[in-house]
């Protein structure tokens, strides 16, 4: 594509701003896909835009270059880049000839046999960050190999990720180079750019005809075979919308095993949570909060990266000038800003949006229950006039008590449940606890308990430009009394043999185990209860799950919401499914005594309310499973009463020494099975697990001693 040349005169004498400030653009004639709101027009954002056609044929030490963009990676200046990924200037350019910006995926270093083991990678992200609404878009043909060619954004402490391009554009797998990838990110970090305790992940892929509902490699093409445009609309912290040259995407899918794979938009209101995985017992995170919603202040990056898990490209491929190479034609970004018609204009204001839904029937007012957490829907908006926006401060909830000439008599503690930082205006859901307590430690009373003429008020408001100014949405609310969802296995004691730790049970037999459960009820409304079931599973030493039995419902939808029980379970002998949740089998459930090293037997009794998987309560526990006339040892059999031998050091870390009249040991953890056993004196235990163990001489449990391994 020819660029078109600079309006300008005498360029040497400007400066870097001045330059920018009067340039033309290539793209100006490409229409933007999307439409501002009524009142508001696009304003193209200089610092985050170029077509990088630079007359003064500098290249990457032109002003026009160095004015807004870095050859660095600015989210984390000190990180070196992902998996075998190694970031440097050398592998960036801009091309005179093509006017684009030029980046690179070249060998860094080779194992003895000559094969690529890390790779080299050009890396470019703007000197400043920006926040939504923007709507950012850039024209890219992606490389041909196996690192991913990336159009994203990030902020400084790598919690919020938007990927508007992912793909792998030279892998010989058709799933990974005809497809590419659109990503949020949220993640849960030890503090900025710190290690990740949980990647919340939302990914759709796209393929290059979006017009074919499945995954079919001979009916689409090669992302990397030409330019395509890459955009994305961040209209607020839960309104992200994808387009691909210049059409919102559509027909979107997720084919990696064990994920959610159906037609997905990419948007953030259907995106599908797949990392975590849910399927695996994770539940999504809530979507409706501002902390794990997108409204950070990011940096656009262009890279290339050789992904962690992912295959290096070959050698021949890393070093070949047309294939190790990604182009960028153009990239712009435009904020909606006010048209003068003042069609934008807002007066202030804060909605309890979902008020009616906690009123119980027959009732006039809604009705909470002290400690329970509901989800608040709150709609709020900042004024704004010619454009100009108030500040937000906060928006806040508080319970007060009012007496009968509307004066306060308490107040609960100030929650604020937007920050400053939040959007100056958004439909949010707030998942509030409603508290028990006033600010000056006074039991917050039900209803019923009020004085005569006193009233209960929800107050949500919101504070603009530093207090200057308050929208207030008060409510009169009935506390009534409440309950928390719970279930408990009563009697689990009455199973568990003297001097033992575990319940135990015998395969086949019966027991009768004694439950007590309730579904929550909140403000008089109660969940609805699903089932109780019970299972007994298999975990490992990780405590991820094994095997699982038959999932037997020993309290029915149609029971009581609160209740207690008696259920006559028999302890299953096969297991029916495996830890994916697919593969049927009919395993035989192993003894204690006959589980793998680290691995566990579990009963899980457990609850499911409301028609759903959001809400269980778990009463599980570990137990000790026999065969009838088995012989393995529980807790009660030892007698630690010996005074024949000295066992040393004790705690013992590496070596323990028995001294004494005896023949022979054996060394028994506390779930009765013998890990151990000899002559020698001189006894390894290096590798034990820390913990309590018991040593028995000469096969007798009344000559034992207790061991504790560090």
């Amino acid at each position: 594509m020819q660029k078109r040349i600079f309006q300008l005169a005498l360029f040497t004498s400007f400066t870097a701003f001045t330059v920018n400030a009067q340039r033309t653009y290539e793209f100006e004639n490409i229409a933007i896909p999307v439409a501002p709101d009524d009142g508001f027009e696009w304003e193209l954002q200089d610092d985050f835009s170029d077509d990088f056609n630079y007359p003064d044929g500098m290249g990457k030490q032109s002003p026009l270059f160095t004015s807004k963009w870095d050859d660095s990676y600015n989210p984390d200046p000190a990180f070196k880049g992902p998996g075998a990924t190694f970031w440097t200037t050398a592998n960036s350019a801009i091309n005179n000839i093509t006017n684009r910006l030029e980046i690179r995926a070249t060998p860094h270093t080779l194992d003895g046999d000559g094969n690529v083991n890390s790779v080299f990678c050009g890396v470019v992200s703007s000197k400043t960050k920006v926040r939504y609404p923007i709507y950012m878009e850039a024209s890219i043909k992606v490389a041909n190999v196996e690192n991913s060619s990336n159009f994203w954004m990030l902020d400084s402490g790598g919690f919020n990720e938007i990927d508007v391009l992912e793909v792998y554009g030279g892998s010989p797998d058709p799933f990974f180079s005809q497809q590419m990838s659109t990503n949020f990110h949220i993640f849960d970090r030890q503090g900025p750019n710190g290690a990740i305790n949980v990647d919340n992940t939302y990914q759709t892929f796209f393929q290059t005809n979006r017009d074919i509902p499945n995954y079919q490699t001979d009916n689409t093409g090669f992302w990397r075979d030409d330019f395509h445009q890459f955009g994305v609309y961040w209209k607020s912290p839960n309104e992200v919308t994808f387009y691909i040259d210049g059409q919102p995407t559509q027909n979107g899918n997720h084919f990696v095993e064990g994920r959610n794979a159906s037609l997905l938009d990419g948007t953030y209101e259907s995106a599908i949570l797949q990392s975590p995985i849910p399927n695996d017992g994770n539940l999504p995170i809530d979507k409706g909060l501002l902390k794990n919603q997108v409204f950070r202040e990011v940096f656009m990056i262009m890279d290339i990266e050789s992904h962690h898990a992912r295959p290096i490209s070959p050698r021949a491929d890393l070093e070949d000038s047309l294939k190790n190479l990604m182009e960028v034609d153009w990239v712009r970004t435009y904020k909606p800003v006010d048209d003068g018609s003042g069609a934008s204009d807002r007066t202030r204001s804060i909605t309890f949006k979902n008020r009616d839904t906690f009123i119980p029937a027959g009732e006039a007012e809604p009705a909470f229950s002290l400690g329970a957490v509901v989800p608040l829907d709150i709609e709020y908006a900042t004024a704004s006039t010619g454009g100009v926006e108030e500040d937000l401060n906060y928006v806040a909830i508080q319970i007060r008590q009012l007496d009968e000439n509307g004066d306060a008599v308490a107040t609960s503690e100030f929650e604020a449940v937007i920050p400053n930082e939040g959007p100056n205006r958004a439909n949010t859901t707030i998942n509030y606890s409603v508290p028990t307590e006033f600010e000056n430690g006074t039991k917050i009373p039900t209803t019923e308990e009020l004085p005569a003429g006193h009233e209960l008020i929800l107050l949500m408001f919101m504070s603009v430009d530093g207090d200057a100014g308050f929208a207030n949405a008060d409510d009169t609310i009935v506390i009534k009394a409440g309950r928390t969802r719970s279930i408990s296995f009563n009697n689990k004691d009455s199973f568990i043999a003297p001097g033992g730790v575990f319940p135990e049970f015998v395969i086949g037999e019966s027991a009768a185990l004694n439950i007590t459960y309730a579904t929550a009820l909140a403000g008089g409304v109660e969940e609805d209860l699903n089932y109780v079931a019970v299972q007994v599973r298999q975990v490992d030493g990780s405590g991820a799950t094994v095997a699982t039995t038959a999932f037997e419902t020993v309290v029915p939808e149609t029971a009581v919401n609160n209740d207690t029980v008696t259920v006559d379970y028999t302890i299953p002998s096969n297991f029916t499914t495996g830890a994916d949740n697919s593969i049927i089998f009919t395993e035989k459930v192993p003894t204690t005594a006959q589980l793998p090293a680290g691995h566990r037997v579990l009963l899980l009794v457990f609850m499911l309310v409301d028609e759903s998987d959001t809400g269980f309560a778990q009463a599980n526990t570990d137990i000790v499973l026999k065969e009838q006339g088995d012989n393995t040892l529980t807790v009660g059999d030892f007698n630690t009463n010996n005074t024949a031998v000295a066992v040393y050091p004790n705690p013992a870390y590496k070596k323990l020494t028995i001294e004494g009249a005896f023949t022979t040991w054996k060394i028994y953890n506390l779930l009765g099975i013998e890990i151990a056993k000899g002559t020698d004196p001189e006894v390894n235990v290096a590798d034990f697990i820390p913990g309590l163990y018991y040593v028995i001489f000469d096969n007798n449990t009344t000559n034992s001693y207790k061991l504790i391994k560090n």
